[in-house]
């Protein structure tokens, strides 16, 4: 399951062209797009009416858990949630502890099985004081609720444990960091992200002054008895799914030991592959030999090796062969334009010999850039969305028909009984179970 953490700062955004936007609109597609099971999201801003409204909007896709301040006003203040998206995660059985309101929350779900996740979403305060009591009251709430510790904490930290995680480089107040980590030590938290990249500066908040300032202040935190079982740990702008904010979305996967083995699925074209005239004058070429040969198989010459069955599979097999390596050519201009900028942005933020503010501006300006071309790609899809509703949202159509049915949860089999094992043995790799 893939988890992400986002600071979405505040519910609204203003757009030039359609006026303020509901960022909460775009959450559901986001997470099927980006195949997010759970987001952490934090400045939220949510109430108790506007959850309900979200609800019946979209309730049939996501489960959102959310703690507001107590007695402000939650629209001028904090907040923090948890959201699930209902076609491939669970929301059964949910449990929630507010540990401080609208700053940090604990919610306990059956994620695979029988396994039970406890993930804290929280939100620490910005001042050094504050931040210290922050970690202080949490670590407080374990000692009192040992069985609530965290299996993953998916934070916006506004503080870095370590040096490297700014630009310019420096340490943050030290009496905070010493209760952050007293605190990751108490519920025997690792960064993934660190783990995965010793040494490394990546940056996930952009200040923007003259010379703007990188810091990495989201993070992910998983149980050290996890960190085996996690992976793909990684930081990206949403611009591109239609959500303006100045943090980027960290995010993970995690699985367990029983999770069975599953693969990327079948192969789908992309349209813009499927649709070029090469391959729909391949397609129809070769369909027709294939039918020909099929009618000559099934009539005349049937074999083992040689009959309509081994022929199909064999023409599936080139088509789709062809298909990749047309997909590698014409990889869409904007696709393969973001790809080569944030591998750009890997090396300037790996290159130690690059003077601190020509670094600094260097980062900013090559996000702007993604941030730029991400934001053109998702205002194409929007319009094209929005053409699609108005022309076949009440129609008799396909698009009316899915719209409607919704999506309904996977239920995959977890594993089968090897027979005649004693003791029980299990099998969960899906090619031999089907053996």
């Amino acid at each position: 399951m893939r988890i992400s953490s986002l600071n979405i700062k505040g519910r609204t955004s203003i757009d030039d062209e359609d006026g303020t936007q509901e960022k909460v609109n775009q959450i559901p597609n986001m997470m099927r797009s980006r195949r997010i099971g759970m987001l952490a999201l934090q400045e939220t801003h949510y109430t108790e009416d506007y959850v309900a409204e979200v609800t019946a909007r979209f309730g049939d896709t996501i489960h959102i858990e959310y703690s507001r301040p107590v007695g402000r006003r939650a629209s001028r203040a904090e907040g923090v949630a948890l959201v699930f998206y209902k076609p491939t995660t669970n929301v059964l059985g949910i449990e929630k502890r507010e540990v401080i309101p609208g700053r940090s929350m604990i919610v306990a779900s059956h994620w695979h099985g029988e396994d039970e996740l406890k993930t804290m979403v929280g939100y620490a305060p910005n001042a050094a004081k504050e931040n210290k009591e922050f970690w202080q009251t949490n670590e407080k709430y374990i000692d009192e609720n040992p069985e609530w510790t965290p299996d993953a904490v998916c934070i916006d930290a506004n503080l870095v444990p370590e040096a490297i995680d700014r630009l310019p480089a420096h340490e943050d107040d030290q009496e905070a960091v010493a209760a952050m980590k007293s605190f990751l030590k108490k519920c025997d938290l690792v960064d993934g992200w660190r783990e995965e990249n010793p040494g490394e500066s990546r940056f996930t908040f952009t200040q923007e002054t003259d010379c703007p300032s990188h810091s990495r202040l989201d993070r992910i935190y998983v149980k050290r008895s996890r960190i085996a079982q996690s992976r793909s740990w990684d930081m990206e702008l949403t611009k591109i799914d239609g959500i303006k904010t100045d943090h980027k979305r960290v995010s993970c996967e995690i699985t367990t030991a029983e999770a069975p083995e599953q693969g990327h699925g079948r192969y789908t074209a992309p349209l813009y592959v499927a649709k070029t005239s090469k391959m729909v004058q391949l397609v129809d070429k070769t369909g027709k030999e294939l039918t020909s040969k099929m009618m000559l198989a099934a009539a005349e010459q049937r074999t083992e090796k040689v009959n309509p069955q081994t022929l199909y599979a064999k023409w599936k097999r080139t088509i789709s062969d062809e298909l990749r390596r047309e997909a590698k050519t014409i990889i869409p201009r904007a696709k393969k334009k973001i790809s080569e900028l944030q591998e750009k942005l890997k090396r300037v933020s790996r290159d130690t010999a690059m003077d601190d503010p020509v670094k600094q501006q260097e980062i900013a300006n090559i996000e702007r850039d993604i941030s730029r071309i991400g934001g053109e790609v998702w205002e194409e899809k929007s319009a094209t969305a929005k053409a699609n509703q108005a022309l076949l949202g009440d129609a008799n159509s396909k698009y009316y028909t899915r719209l409607i049915k919704g999506t309904k949860a996977r239920d995959p089999i977890m594993s089968l009984k090897i027979p005649e094992t004693q003791p029980p043995q299990y099998e969960r790799d899906p090619e031999k179970m089907t053996i």
